[in-house]
């Protein structure tokens, strides 16, 4: 699994979706493997696929509020509103600090009420929905790891920095 995700870092995507692969064949229940896949099938935007492999992450581990998250947007996209809705709610139950889920569900809480449109979308539109997602989640993810990494470097700085008070 870690090497899958390694090799995904490196570029080689097919090869890192093999190992994923082995890491359910060898633990068939192990959910992360299952996020990662589901993320790869978006990146291939092999659409089916990734709805399969994000369910499966939800019925092997249900108390995972971003797996919930991860459901619901992709059934939004699909324009199965009302069970996106249940995926957020969902969400929001299992972690109240999920911004993702609070938004995704009132934006579909709006389409169910009839005050947007729900998109008719072709595979392809779905694909590039996706993809949109997929690239504003990744930013996302990698300004967070940066901003930690930031604060933890300035932590040790001031713990370096930080002189005793001398006793007389």
């Amino acid at each position: 699994m870690n090497l899958g995700a390694l090799l995904w870092q490196e570029g080689e995507h097919s090869e890192a979706v093999e190992h994923y692969e082995q890491a359910i064949a060898l633990e068939p229940e192990f959910s992360e493997a299952y996020v990662y896949l589901g993320w790869a099938m978006l990146f291939f935007r092999r659409i089916d696929e990734a709805m399969r492999y994000r369910e499966a992450v939800v019925r092997f581990n249900p108390s995972s509020a971003k797996g919930h998250m991860d459901l619901g947007s992709a059934l939004q996209v699909r324009g199965r509103i009302e069970e996106a809705i249940y995926h957020f709610r969902k969400a929001i139950t299992l972690n109240g600090l999920l911004t993702g889920a609070y938004v995704n569900y009132a934006y579909a809480q709006r389409v169910a009420e009839g005050a947007y449109a729900p998109r008719r979308r072709s595979p392809r539109q779905a694909n590039g929905a996706f993809r949109l997602y997929i690239k504003r989640l990744l930013r996302w993810w990698r300004n967070a790891s940066l901003r930690t990494d930031a604060k933890l470097q300035s932590g040790r700085q001031a713990r370096r920095w930080r002189t005793k008070p001398e006793i007389k």
